[in-house]
């Protein structure tokens, strides 16, 4: 567990090598590193890659009463190991190893799961398993009647297992997945059932011409279809 105040606060959701991939030609040359950033609403403009999907402690979670800071650090490991693969890729050097290939694979599916999108998809799933778990638990009488002597046991109230799935069907109960460190934890969870699966897939490389611009990217750049 580190010192809060050694570690870095702002943490890129998007690799920040990944983003140095869609600078403007134009201003490196001229040894101005930025990308154009589009929004909703808003005109084209200029930004530096390190300024861009960022978010302050966003791979950090509560650990009792300090905050746990080993996502980031295994995110840094994961992109320090994928670097040299990406390095050579954008050299357009495309014959990998197969210990490279695996190891890029994991760089393409951790860019799927380390995202805010993944994030609010998983927990949005969890929360309608939970919700129809609740949906059960609320026709179950074994489980209401057990529940509410638990009830009665540890808080002392007096509540009838009749009175319990009225609390549960009543419409108070919200079912929501607010746990950080759950979330983080799916996040590398998944990223290995995915490294396998882009590991076998038949990879093919997109080049632009000479008199073409380049490609956009997003803050998802890797979605499944």
């Amino acid at each position: 567990m580190a010192d809060r105040t050694q570690e870095p606060k702002c943490h890129h959701y998007v690799h920040r090598a990944y983003l140095e991939g869609f600078l403007d030609p134009d201003l490196e040359r001229i040894r101005e590193p930025f990308l154009w950033m589009y929004m909703g609403n808003k005109f084209p403009f200029r930004q530096r890659p390190e300024r861009v999907a960022k978010r302050n402690y966003y791979y950090c979670y509560r650990d009792g009463e300090k905050k746990s800071f080993e996502a980031e650090h295994n995110l840094q490991k994961l992109e320090d190991l994928a670097l040299p693969t990406l390095r050579q890729l954008r050299e357009r050097h495309f014959a990998l190893k197969d210990e490279d290939r695996l190891t890029f694979a994991g760089y393409i599916a951790l860019a799927h799961t380390r995202v805010p999108t993944f994030e609010r998809r998983i927990n949005h799933l969890t929360e309608l398993l939970s919700a129809k778990q609740v949906e059960f638990a609320a026709s179950n009488t074994r489980f209401l009647e057990s529940a509410a002597k638990e009830i009665r046991k540890t808080t002392g109230e007096e509540i009838s297992a009749e009175e319990f799935q009225k609390r549960l069907t009543g419409g108070s109960v919200m079912v929501s997945q607010t746990n950080r460190g759950w979330s983080l934890r799916e996040m590398f969870r998944t990223l290995l059932g995915l490294q396998t699966h882009i590991f076998r897939m038949h990879w093919t490389f997109l080049l632009t011409p000479p008199d073409v611009q380049g490609f956009l990217t997003s803050d998802n750049p890797v979605c499944p279809v």
